[in-house]
């Protein structure tokens, strides 16, 4: 597993959206975008402790649009090549807050992993998962590796 592409999608993107997502949603909804994708894998760098190699950062894409009435951050990472590394990771930031104290009601982060079972006899699945607070919940069999069927899946797990 390349430990730069796990952390970038679960701990430093994930981290920075659960601390302060209206701030994300700014970051990447604006002409610093690309700016802001490199620091974010700097500070994967930091967080590893050791120089990126073997990813082409330049892969990573962002698209923000509107799922579900939230307004929702999805990152491409490059392609992933070890079970757990993502895909995609999706940032979902509710227009308002039932708690003000927490960050959790306002914005939901979910992820679209690379995966395999027994029954795959070496080809790769997608896996849908979804962070909240510490936790790391599996939701099962996830979509094609694409934009557009990720946010789909999104917006069914939205109301949920």
């Amino acid at each position: 597993m390349n430990d730069h592409h796990y952390a970038f999608a679960h701990r430093v993107v994930r981290d920075y959206v659960k601390n302060d997502p209206e701030e994300f949603l700014a970051l990447v909804d604006s002409a610093e975008r690309d700016d802001f994708v490199a620091w974010l894998w700097e500070q994967t760098e930091r967080y590893v402790g050791e120089p990126l190699t073997g990813i082409d950062t330049k892969l990573t894409g962002v698209e923000v649009r509107t799922v579900a009435r939230c307004r929702t951050v999805i990152v491409t990472l490059p392609p992933p090549a070890d079970i757990g590394e993502a895909y995609m990771v999706a940032a979902m930031i509710s227009p308002s807050a039932p708690d003000p104290t927490t960050s959790e009601a306002r914005a939901r982060y979910f992820t679209l992993e690379f995966g395999m079972s027994m029954e795959d006899e070496g080809e790769g699945k997608t896996v849908l998962c979804e962070w909240m607070e510490t936790r790391h919940r599996n939701y099962g069999p996830g979509p094609a590796p694409n934009v557009d069927a990720f946010a789909e899946q999104l917006a069914c797990r939205a109301s949920q």
